[in-house]
C-alpha cells in the first residue's frame, strides 16, 4: 500500500530573527508545500498557531506533544530552593546572554544563588561563553559550567529550579524532563513553556532579564511547604499529560486514521 507523508513540525516562530538563514527559507519553501502532505503533526499549540497564521494550509493539522519516560520518583523535601540549572546547547535561540544577566542580577539581591548550565558549548574553555559571563558582571566561577553531559538525571537531581530563557521553542522538552523530575521551572513564554509549566513555575517575556531575575528571586523566597508543594505539582503535571505510553498512542492513532 501507500504510506501517506506526515509532516511533524516542531519548531515555533516566537522569534525567526534568532534562525539561521537556511531555516527562514525552509520554512518559507514549506509554507508553499503545505497542503501536500496527509496531515501535520504539531508539537506545540503555540506553534500550530503561528504556522497558521504564517499561511500554513493543510486541513489535517493536530498539535501532539512530546512524551517521556518517567524517572522513578525521588523523595521531595521542603527547603529552601537555592540552586538554578539551565540545560541546552549555547545558540542564539537559547538566550544565554539573558539568563547570564539575569543570574548576576539575582546574585546581588541574593548572594547564596547557585547556577549551573549544562549543554554543547557551556564549557570553561568557550570564549564565546566567557566573554558573555563577563559581560553580565558575572565572576568566571559563579556558574557551574558543566559542558555536554551525557545523562542527565543527575543534572535534574542536582539543581532545585530549572530555568529556560530562551527567545523560541516548541515544545522544550528540558522543561518536561525536569518537571518529571520533580523540579519546579523559571521560563520565558515561548513555545509551550507557560502551558506545560502551569502552576509549577513562573513565566517571564523573553529577552528580560530583570524579569527573568525576579522570577529567580520569587522563587528563592518561596516558603519551604510552597517550594515542596510546586515540586509535587511539577511531577504529577508530566504524569499525567506527557507519558510517553499515552502520546505514542496518539501519535498511533493519527497515523492509523490517515487513508492510505
Amino acid at each position: 500500500g501507500v504510506f501517506p507523508v506526515i509532516w511533524n513540525v516542531r519548531q515555533s516562530l516566537d522569534d525567526p530573527s534568532s534562525m539561521s538563514f537556511s531555516t527562514r527559507f525552509a520554512v518559507r519553501i514549506c509554507r508553499a508545500l503545505s497542503t501536500m502532505p496527509a496531515g501535520v503533526i504539531y508539537n506545540s499549540k503555540r506553534a500550530l498557531g503561528q504556522h497558521s497564521e504564517f499561511g500554513y494550509r493543510n486541513r489535517n493539522a493536530v498539535v501532539i506533544p512530546n512524551g517521556f519516560f518517567m524517572p522513578e520518583p525521588k523523595k521531595i523535601v521542603a527547603k529552601s530552593p537555592r540552586v538554578f540549572g539551565i540545560a541546552g546547547r549555547f545558540h542564539p535561540q537559547k538566550d544565554y546572554d539573558t539568563f547570564f544577566k539575569a543570574a548576576a542580577i539575582a546574585l546581588s539581591a541574593r548572594p547564596d544563588a547557585r547556577f549551573r548550565a549544562a549543554g554543547h558549548g557551556l564549557d570553561p574553555h568557550n570564549a564565546a561563553v566567557a566573554s558573555l559571563v563577563k559581560s553580565a558582571g558575572l565572576a568566571p566561577d559563579a556558574v557551574d559550567l558543566c559542558g555536554e553531559i551525557s545523562g542527565m538525571d543527575r543534572f535534574y537531581e542536582s539543581i532545585d529550579i530549572l530555568a529556560l530563557s530562551s527567545r523560541t521553542e516548541g515544545f522544550p522538552n528540558v522543561i518536561a524532563e525536569a518537571m518529571s523530575h520533580g523540579k519546579p521551572v523559571v521560563t520565558t513564554d515561548v513555545g509551550d513553556a507557560a502551558a506545560i509549566v502551569g502552576p509549577a513555575g513562573f513565566v517571564v517575556p523573553p529577552t528580560d532579564p530583570r524579569a527573568l531575575a525576579g522570577a529567580m528571586i520569587k522563587a528563592m523566597d518561596l516558603p519551604p511547604e510552597e517550594y515542596e508543594a510546586m515540586c509535587r505539582q511539577a511531577r504529577a503535571r508530566t504524569e499525567a499529560s506527557y507519558g510517553i505510553d499515552r502520546i505514542a498512542r496518539q501519535f498511533e492513532d493519527f497515523v492509523r486514521s490517515q487513508p492510505g
